[in-house]
């Protein structure tokens, strides 16, 4: 049985918040995780879309098709 993927997201949500993340290195950082774990593609899709929903209100000049790709989700 697949775990829901708020489970997924919540678990990412919280070492966000606790390191605060918002450099192109956290960006890629976040990425590179959520690339390489054995989720199913639609959980990465949906935390990848949750993360660049954060990023992009913390930095008006981040590129969310960018993300995506470096996520392996585009």
């Amino acid at each position: 049985m697949e775990a829901p993927v708020s489970l997924y997201r919540d678990t990412l949500l919280v070492i966000y918040e606790e390191i605060n993340m918002n450099t192109r290195k956290d960006f890629q950082a976040t990425a590179d995780l959520i690339r390489t774990t054995g989720w199913p593609a639609s959980v990465k899709m949906q935390v990848a879309k949750d993360f660049a929903k954060k990023y992009e209100a913390e930095n008006p000049r981040f590129d969310d098709e960018r993300f995506y790709i470096a996520c392996g989700v585009w």
